[in-house]
């Protein structure tokens, strides 16, 4: 019977979800869920081919768009180079409105979902690749911004991923936690898991959380007060460290989201 309750719940919490698809709709569209995805044609960053992002809240300096390549079929074997926002030189950035985290967008999400409580999680997944990783530039990343800030700076990273030159690091407020796992230039499931409960973000890479648990190492870092809500971004702030994002999912969760691997 317990099995068939959380079958049901989690049945329900799929239905009552909403889905903001369109990235230059997450300004102004309430929802749950906010996806993106990069692509090579440059309509969402050319003013030649209708609205784009710049017009709905969202940076975009120096980008182009690069559709996908070499991948083998429907397998992770061989993920190839997925279609991306292209950053090649420094200060490179994408960043979307300062819309996450704070009392009032997780509220209109606890409302969609019927819910009494406000969120646990907020959580950040992306697929990305840093094609470059072998310097410790904290400041080209992935995550999670203060609101006014810049993915550029590191003092205003709320959450976020970068390369120390061997080791994959999370950074917030200028700092970083324990290192963990192996920076490369493949292509990653990157997961940012904002827990309100522990006051704690934890990262992790295609299905390992490093979170403590087992024998992940504990790259957790506090999360900060006062700074929300936050913006997502990717940039290239170092000199020589580039990330070329392509896609992400920022979501709302009252239990913990598994974190799979496929």
């Amino acid at each position: 019977m317990a099995q068939s309750v959380t079958l049901e719940s989690d049945v329900l919490d799929a239905v009552l979800r909403k889905h903001v698809f369109n990235m230059m709709d997450w300004a102004h569209r309430p929802g749950t869920d906010f996806w993106m995805m990069a692509a090579g044609t440059t309509g969402q960053l050319a003013s030649a081919q209708g609205e784009i992002l710049s017009e709905h809240g969202w940076v975009t300096t120096s980008l182009a768009g690069a559709d996908g390549s070499g991948a083998d079929f429907l397998v992770s074997a061989d993920k190839g180079t997925p279609g991306e926002f292209t950053q090649n030189a420094q200060n490179d950035r994408l960043e979307s409105a300062s819309i996450f985290g704070d009392w009032a967008h997780a509220r209109m999400a606890a409302e969609i979902m019927y819910k009494k409580t406000m969120p646990d999680y907020l959580v950040v997944d992306f697929i990305a690749r840093f094609s470059v990783v072998a310097n410790n530039e904290p400041t080209t990343a992935v995550g999670l911004v203060e609101d006014g800030g810049s993915i550029l700076t590191a003092a205003d990273h709320l959450g976020a991923f970068t390369s120390n030159n061997t080791t994959w690091g999370l950074s917030a407020n200028g700092s970083e936690g324990t290192a963990f796992g192996t920076a490369d230039t493949a292509v990653h499931m990157f997961r940012l898991l904002f827990d309100r409960r522990n006051a704690l973000v934890y990262p992790g890479i295609d299905g390992t959380m490093y979170d403590g648990v087992g024998n992940a190492t504990n790259g957790s870092i506090a999360i900060t007060a006062d700074e929300w809500p936050a913006a997502f971004g990717a940039g290239s702030g170092g000199l020589n460290n580039f990330v070329q994002l392509n896609s992400a999912h920022v979501f709302y969760a009252w239990k913990r989201p598994g974190f799979y691997s496929f």
